[in-house]
């Protein structure tokens, strides 16, 4: 079974957030789906009204102020009790089949963790057309084995056992890194699923943002200072 933290910054368009979502409510394969909801002010609770009757299955947790992405999945991740965290962005679009396919892999012997084939949808009716695509016999390649392997922050799942709280002063940055890095140190498999595919609506904010670049900039450090004690002490 799998539990899934979804922070949101509210900078996108709800489609993807929406459907990921009601796939996952009609899921088997997910127990609990926690979202952090970052944008203090929104109508965003009222907008995800249809999932009134989703019942314990969906938590909400609206922050007071902006946690930003990091620590939004150290506090979703302390609200699972699942064997299994999915940590997903809110621009993705992910098809029940998908959540499927990503629980059995992680059942397989010593994965630790594992991603999905991604592409760039800007709306559901351009990623449904790879459902068909779907493929029932599960692939998969180990992550590393391509050159952006640890570069998955948008959509992983990870086993809760292994899970390390991300540094405080990682914000917005290298959590994904750490965490890949961490669980192939550890011993564990990090696999990429590759016959289905989630559809991502990327970002397009840190390019053009002047303040986002100068966190980038200061979390490096950050990232290079602690990198060695996360990775290789309990």
């Amino acid at each position: 079974m799998i539990d899934i933290v979804i922070p949101t910054m509210m900078r996108c368009d709800l489609e993807a957030l929406k459907y990921s979502i009601h796939q996952a409510l009609i899921s088997d394969r997910i127990k609990r789906i926690v979202i952090i909801d970052n944008s203090t002010i929104s109508s965003f609770s009222k907008e995800l009204n249809f999932l009134d009757d989703a019942g314990d299955k969906l938590v909400v947790r609206t922050m007071e102020r902006n946690i930003y992405v990091n620590p939004a999945w150290n506090l979703g991740v302390s609200l699972c009790s699942g064997p299994n965290v999915l940590i997903m962005n809110d621009d993705v679009f992910c098809h029940e089949k998908v959540y499927g396919q990503v629980d059995k892999v992680m059942n397989q012997l010593n994965v630790g963790i594992c991603s999905v084939k991604t592409e760039n949808c800007q709306k559901a009716v351009e990623y449904l057309r790879y459902i068909d695509d779907f493929d029932e016999l599960i692939k998969s390649q180990e992550e590393f084995d391509h050159p952006d392997g640890d570069k998955t922050g948008w959509f992983f799942c990870i086993k809760k056992k292994i899970w390390k709280d991300i540094p405080s002063g990682l914000k917005l940055f290298y959590g994904d890194d750490l965490i890949f890095k961490r669980t192939k140190h550890m011993g564990y498999y990090s696999k990429n699923i590759t016959s289905c595919r989630i559809g991502h609506m990327f970002s397009q904010t840190v390019g053009a943002n002047p303040e986002a670049n100068r966190k980038l900039r200061d979390e490096h450090s950050i990232y290079l200072n602690t990198r060695k004690d996360y990775v290789e002490k309990p």
